[in-house]
């Protein structure tokens, strides 16, 4: 327990740093109007995180373990299924307000440009609810480490991959990269 823990902070610690070097590396090299993209996107990407999410991970947290206690495990099977299709099913209706966002956004703000990056941001919002949704259950299944691990690793390479991507071909692949 002691190495997992271990292993959960410096990864964390890890990720932390590289987040503050790539924002200030990328704040520093692009102007605020085009910093203000990634904003959005943060936006985008928290609506789909956030509405989402109707619990059922987190009652899979109190009641996977005991399930499979009791080798109930067709119930296991169903429960996750029905979870991770309930997020991909909502994550889709939730298309309709961040379209909307997204069409008042980029008129208003943005004199109706980056319509089309804004729709890719929406697609990626998506993956990020049912990546959530995965985290989260893998924590139902007492497998803190391999939850966190997973979570971060994919953030810190995709860091990692988007700031070489930022370094080559400019900010608006970096945007789409993230």
């Amino acid at each position: 327990m002691l190495k997992q823990s271990i292993g959960i902070t410096l990864i964390q610690i890890f990720s932390l740093l590289l987040s503050l070097f790539s924002v200030f590396y990328v704040a520093a090299n692009i102007s605020p109007e085009t910093y203000s993209l990634l904003a959005v996107n943060n936006i985008i990407a928290s609506i789909y995180t956030i509405f989402s999410n109707v619990g059922f991970e987190t009652y899979a947290i109190r009641n996977v373990l005991a399930w499979k206690k009791e080798k109930n495990y067709t119930k296991i099977k169903k429960f996750i299924s029905q979870t991770i299709l309930l997020r991909i099913v909502l994550a889709f209706i939730l298309q309709v307000p961040v379209i909307i966002y997204i069409i008042y956004i980029s008129h208003n703000k943005f004199d109706g440009q980056f319509y089309g990056l804004f729709i890719l941001m929406s697609i990626a919002g998506i993956f990020s609810a049912v990546k959530n949704s995965s985290f989260l259950l893998l924590k139902s299944f007492n497998k803190y480490f391999y939850a966190i691990f997973i979570e971060y690793s994919i953030s810190i390479f995709g860091k990692i991959i988007s700031l070489f991507i930022f370094t080559i071909y400019g900010f608006y692949a970096f945007v789409l990269s993230i």
